[in-house]
């Protein structure tokens, strides 16, 4: 390695070096940003090597991200280069090791004409037999077995729904589109297209080297700071335009003079540039992490089967946000209308996107493969940065809320249809809680959170506080309290009483229903002073067991009051204090 020279009587010297052309093996007419063989580090990038320069039969290879790759072809004119991973090119392009081929993205971008390609392999054996395209078919990754590799294309994966979550064997391929090529057969074409690789434009201080070229200079790097330098033989000859980062045209008594006052300045700003850029860091790290998160969960999940919708289009659905249906803590539900049909839709606009996008997350993944009767549909979704919204199937009749106010409200139901809502919010837990491949724990079962359709069947709704949990698994641990007051069970917020699990919903559902019946508003108006203060359901079992009844003033049928009893009795099952003591889903149905 040549190292750079500080004494500026040797600038003529590297000037001229860099100055000068050089040859790669059959790739002739080099220069910055590419070094090689005689040709010094500093006139190159560092990320820009050349290795077999000198050796006319072997190949010309160059390392990206510790992954080696064989260069078949460079345009400095269009700043664009042809490479091909070495395993392809070496072993009649079978991959030597099932690993993604790594490109340095800071430096390189792809082209236009090259797309990547999913390949799936081992135990995907199932996914390879959906299609013909089978690929590699005999390349060897042990003396004694062979490798079956195929591809899917978007199409088909589409289709048959498969993502790449579906089958963690899998690999991707960037490969270059020829005028000949036709994506429905792109299988017949990936050994060859492996062989010959794909395109890459880079970008190593393209412009600075530009405006160091049009003054007069020629583009180099120092290897020990990792600078762009400009090698001039004179500086006022070598004008350099703007406000370059480093220009090698100072005298030692012009730099330690200009490094004497640059001290007595960084030494005051030091401290509160440090501070900053942490805080900076730290924020731009966290919303990186935040969107990445997100943007990969919506790669392998959202838009399997869901719409992805763009704010504008969400402005279109809902006539610009006109027909408000509520508002809370989460944000606000509109009524919209998809465009050439008659669906209706609501459409729940997040308020508190500028924070964490685990409320986001949740939802969609909680929901976004649910299909039960008594589970509420989602339709798509919007992340566009901060602006987060759900696309739902619109429920007419509202929510249970406003139906729970007895003969007083207008919009009261009759005893027969209250039963049936109540089995049917019971069999929507107990498919979250038992239907789905990874059990869906709901955590804000109450009212406003229980829609109901034109046929007045429920719908379990709003997953913002949900949390996945695998089957087998029956305590997990949360961070903080989730629910509302007077519906959460105790050992969410006190872990004396038990583990969370999903008995906690069952909690929920219990306090749900006695509040439908009516219990809870009875208890919580009693003028005696010593029932103000007790425990709700304790006060109802009381009732039940002196033979009294729960509402004096309504005037039921028998048929009635047996209903009004099974409701309660099955509720004060649901809300005993030991999580062990509740039923499951299940036996409440």
């Amino acid at each position: 390695m040549t190292s750079l020279p500080t004494s500026f009587c040797r600038l003529s010297k590297e000037f001229k070096t860099c100055s000068k052309p050089f040859n790669c093996g059959n790739i002739t007419n080099l220069s910055y940003p590419f070094y090689g063989l005689d040709r010094p580090q500093y006139c190159g990038h560092p990320k820009f090597e050349l290795f077999g320069c000198n050796q006319n039969s072997q190949p010309i290879t160059m390392i990206m991200l510790s992954q080696t790759f064989m260069v078949l072809g460079i345009n400095s004119t269009s700043s664009a280069m042809n490479v091909a991973r070495e395993d392809f090119r070496t072993r009649s392009g079978c991959p030597a090791s099932l690993v993604n081929i790594t490109i340095d993205f800071s430096i390189f971008q792809y082209t236009p004409l090259d797309t990547n390609l999913t390949l799936f392999y081992g135990n995907c054996s199932s996914v390879c037999n959906l299609t013909t395209f089978k690929v590699f078919p005999s390349c060897p990754m042990s003396p004694s077995e062979t490798l079956p590799i195929c591809l899917l294309t978007k199409k088909s994966m589409l289709k048959s729904y498969i993502s790449t979550a579906s089958c963690p064997n899998h690999l991707f391929l960037p490969i270059h589109l020829s005028d000949n090529l036709i994506m429905d057969r792109v299988g017949d074409y990936i050994p060859q297209a492996a062989w010959n690789g794909t395109e890459l434009k880079w970008s190593a201080n393209n412009g600075l080297c530009e405006a160091c070229l049009r003054s007069g200079g020629q583009c180099g790097h120092e290897p020990h700071s990792n600078k762009f330098f400009c090698f001039c033989t004179d500086e006022s000859k070598c004008p350099f335009p703007g406000d370059p980062p480093h220009k090698v045209t100072l005298t030692k008594a012009k730099i330690v003079l200009l490094a004497s006052f640059s001290a007595v300045g960084i030494g005051i700003l030091i401290v509160l540039v440090i501070y900053l850029r942490r805080c900076a860091l730290k924020e731009e790290d966290s919303q990186q992490r935040r969107k990445t998160d997100v943007e990969a969960f919506l790669r392998n999940h959202g838009t399997v089967a869901l719409q992805r919708h763009t704010y504008s289009d969400l402005k279109k659905i809902t006539n610009t946000f006109r027909d408000k249906l509520g508002k809370g803590g989460y944000g606000v539900v509109y009524k919209g209308k998809i465009p050439n049909t008659e669906c209706l839709v609501a459409v729940k606009i997040l308020k508190n996107s500028q924070g964490s996008a685990e409320d986001f997350i949740n939802e969609v993944a909680s929901i976004g493969k649910t299909n039960h009767v008594n589970v509420v549909t989602l339709l798509g979704f919007c992340y566009e940065g901060r602006r987060r919204a759900l696309v739902y199937d619109f429920m007419p009749n509202g929510s249970l809320e406003k139906y729970m106010y007895g003969r007083n409200n207008q919009y009261s139901l009759p005893w027969d249809k209250l039963f049936q809502i109540a089995v049917g919010i019971a069999r929507g837990l107990e498919y979250l809680h038992r239907g789905c491949n990874t059990r869906i724990l709901h955590f804000d079962i109450k009212p406003h959170n229980i829609l109901l359709d034109e046929n007045f069947c429920p719908k379990i709704s709003d997953f913002s506080l949900a949390k996945l949990c695998p089957q087998k698994e029956s305590i997990m641990s949360i961070s903080a309290p989730r629910g509302t007051v007077g519906y959460i069970a105790p050992e969410v917020y006190l872990r004396s009483f038990g583990g969370v699990s999903y008995k906690s919903d069952v909690y929920s559902y219990g306090m749900l229903v006695l509040e439908m019946v009516g219990c809870r508003r009875k208890a919580e108006t009693e003028s005696d002073e010593h029932s103000s203060e007790q425990y709700f359901p304790q006060w109802i079992y009381e009732q039940l067991e002196a033979g009294e009844a729960v509402d004096e003033q309504q005037m039921l049928s028998s048929d009635e009051m047996e209903i009004q009893k099974k409701l309660i009795l099955v509720s004060l099952w649901c809300v005993k204090t030991n999580p062990s003591s509740r039923p499951e889903m299940s036996k409440v149905v």
